[in-house]
């Protein structure tokens, strides 16, 4: 092995330990030296190194002392989470929300933004960017200084270029949004898909941290999940894990990559308020519509309204299928079903455990997202803030 070679590996071990102290830090604190150094394994010199580097980073700080042991009390370290402000945005299919966000998920400042029909991707990006530094410029006066922006961005996404390969909820083909937002506002960037974003959300902020593997199964205008595996997204060859809109159950299917998949044909909440309206007869809901048309459905459907009944039972015998399937692939300890369904999943519950009861022996636990419609948003701050404290802790 060259020298240069150890080097390197050398500096990828040291990087490894430096995040393995802040997230200790961040989720555990407030720590001593002592402490780090008995939970990692790590000599106390290389832990007292590290902390210095993480001190210089305004990452930590000191604040007060712990219990002693016999000699004198030790200094304990916390997380700083107002080092810095990071902005977030979630791209949703007919909504976007934009917010400001201290590095532990605190909001600072939200607003909402509205795509335009038949708006291409560059075009939204444009007046998105407008639209954030008009949120950026509003920030309150004192606000840490503003590190860098997270996107959730619906359909198949590359983290690595920050690139929407594919996203037929917004009719968007490759389209290079970390490029375009980092030119606009001057700012790293990162870029991920929506409903990984939404788990990494939960994870960090909710009570996905109470588990080490599980999924976040989403329903809005399309249909997705995200998946941690030991506290990781995984994202699979392609960035193609958890795209659960293609699969092929029920009737519908497809191969046209700008045309939504089979499953969230029949259970996005547009696909279900569009069938459910044709149904009974009524007139097509529009985007702004189609929530309170999920609500009336459901509504219908528990006051034993026949047709509306039928057609809430066949849709959820075709989600608790997908769900069971999840949990027989993947056997993740839970499933969060969350995103703009998360108002009407109360009421999803009972039906889906009837169904999961007819179908297997092997029952998935299945719970509410605990961050609601709001982990999108909350999830792009979590990409911001990750990609922030890498910067820091690189120097950059």
């Amino acid at each position: 092995m060259t020298a240069g070679a150890v080097g390197t590996r050398a500096g990828d071990v040291r990087t490894a330990n430096r995040r393995l102290l802040l997230e200790l830090i961040e989720r555990e604190g407030p720590v001593s030296r002592a402490d780090l150094a008995r939970r990692t394994g790590l000599s106390q010199p290389s832990v007292s190194e590290i902390v210095e580097e993480l001190l210089e980073t305004g990452l930590v700080v000191w604040g007060g002392e712990g219990a002693s042991t016999g000699g004198r009390r030790p200094r304990l370290l916390h997380y700083n989470p107002r080092r810095g402000t990071v902005l977030a945005v979630d791209l949703g299919g007919t909504r976007m929300e934009i917010g400001a966000f201290t590095l532990d998920g605190a909001p600072v400042a939200a607003e909402r933004f509205s795509a335009r029909t038949g708006e291409d991707g560059p075009d939204v990006l444009e007046r998105l960017a407008r639209s954030v530094q008009r949120l950026r410029d509003r920030l309150p006066q004192g606000s840490p200084e503003v590190l860098g922006m997270g996107v959730a961005a619906p359909g198949v996404t590359d983290t690595e270029t920050g690139e929407v390969t594919l996203a037929p909820a917004v009719g968007w083909l490759r389209t290079q949004v970390r490029t375009l937002l980092q030119s606009k506002m001057g700012l790293p960037v990162a870029v991920d898909n929506d409903v990984n974003a939404a788990a990494l959300a939960e994870w960090r902020f909710g009570r996905g941290a109470q588990f080490g593997t599980f999924a976040f199964v989403s329903l809005g205008t399309g249909v997705g999940m995200g998946i941690i595996l030991r506290g990781e997204v995984h994202r699979g060859a392609g960035n193609l894990a958890g795209e659960i809109g293609y699969m092929p159950l029920g009737d519908a299917g497809g191969t046209d990559e700008r045309s939504f998949g089979g499953l969230e044909q029949r259970l996005s909440l547009s696909a279900l308020a569009r069938d459910y309206s044709a149904l009974m007869a009524l007139p097509e809901p529009g985007a702004e519509a189609v929530d309170t048309t999920v609500a009336a459905m459901l509504e219908a459907c528990t006051s034993g309204e026949p047709r509306a009944r039928r057609f809430v039972e066949e849709r959820m015998s075709l989600l608790a299928r997908a769900l069971l399937s999840i949990h027989l692939v993947l056997a993740p300890e839970v499933i969060f079903l969350g995103g703009p369904v998360s108002p009407h999943v109360p009421a999803l519950l009972p039906m889906l455990e009837q169904e999961f009861a007819k179908l297997s022996p092997f029952r998935p636990r299945v719970e509410p997202s605990s961050l609601q419609h709001r982990a999108g948003l909350v999830g792009a701050c979590a990409l911001a803030a990750d990609q922030a404290k890498e910067l820091l802790m690189a120097g950059r």
